[in-house]
């Protein structure tokens, strides 16, 4: 309902996660359509923690968010049921709270900074959710402004969450949307290195392309029969995009599906990198990988990306 009555109000580009369940997979599909999304839960204490909750996915899924507050109503649809509540959101959504200011002031309710034992609390609950973030840029915003809001040195700050993630850092659980990023551009691929190593950058071109290609699976599955890759997470990928051409379309989700973690890590993120190898690209770079060539350099025009190279 808060969705409908935005865009009835005329704030059309709104979504809603359906209740307070806001997943990974939701933070995925935003991030094809928009960069930067507004968060906005109710504002009682239980869409307060799905925003917070909110917030690590967006940050697991690479998206720049920031909360919205809605002020002298629960929800989007209360405000606008009131006079002038359509302006009044409006200015809700252009002074939206950034990250760090969402948690920090999130942290701060029912506690008195003035007390030793709260602004301790306080630094610990704010640890935690910097040790949660993944990225290092949020992390290092959020350490300053917590050394600002307890008044003391940004060194001290930083040797506390220091020593914290040495006393507590446990061997990383394996979790599929925490794999780092690959960049595949071809500007990125290593001019030296063995054969063994550029082959691999090679396999990874491929199937990338074919990720960004998936409307055209069924013109490419004739340069995929046979075609044997050594990469075995690429060789899982390859293996269920075989069974996809003689179906449906294929679709991003219904592909991770059938994969295991590592393999359902390199197509998520691999649909959401910026650049992508074209139909030819693709075409291309199988047929060397079929004649044996591992010989991949910036100069070779045939693996172009399009970017308007």
């Amino acid at each position: 309902m808060d969705a409908i009555a935005l865009h009835a109000a005329g704030f059309t580009n709104v979504v809603a996660s359906l209740g307070t369940a806001f997943t990974e997979e939701q933070g995925t599909l935003l991030r094809r359509s928009a960069s930067r999304v507004l968060l906005n839960f109710d504002s009682d204490e239980a869409g307060q923690r799905a925003a917070r909750l909110a917030l690590s996915i967006a940050d697991r899924t690479g998206l720049d968010v920031a909360v919205v507050k809605v002020e002298g109503a629960k929800d989007p649809d209360e405000l606008l049921r009131e006079p002038g509540g359509k302006a009044q959101y409006q200015v809700a959504l252009d002074q939206a709270r950034s990250v760090g200011d969402f948690l920090l002031d999130a942290a701060v309710v029912g506690r008195d900074m003035n007390s030793v034992t709260d602004r301790r609390a306080f630094v610990q609950e704010m640890m935690e959710s910097v040790d949660d973030m993944q990225d290092s840029l949020l992390r290092t915003q959020l350490l300053t402004q917590i050394a600002r809001r307890v008044n003391v040195r940004e060194e001290e700050v930083l040797a506390i969450y220091r020593k914290g993630r040495t006393h507590t850092e446990q061997p990383a659980v394996a979790d599929p949307w925490r794999l780092p990023r690959k960049s595949l551009g071809h500007s990125r691929i290593p001019t030296g290195g063995s054969l063994q190593s550029m082959r691999s950058v090679l396999e990874q071109e491929v199937v990338h392309g074919l990720i960004h290609n998936l409307d055209r699976l069924s013109e490419l599955s004739p340069l995929l029969d046979g075609l044997s890759l050594q990469d075995e997470a690429c060789q899982e990928i390859l293996s269920v995009l075989r069974r996809e051409t003689s179906g449906e379309a294929a679709l991003v989700p219904s592909l991770v599906a059938q994969l295991g973690p590592e393999a359902a890590a390199l197509v998520g993120r691999w649909s959401l990198e910026e650049h992508q190898l074209s139909y030819q690209g693709v075409k291309d770079a199988a047929s060397r990988l079929r004649s044996g060539s591992s010989a991949v350099t910036p100069e070779d025009g045939s693996i172009a990306h399009e970017r308007g190279e």
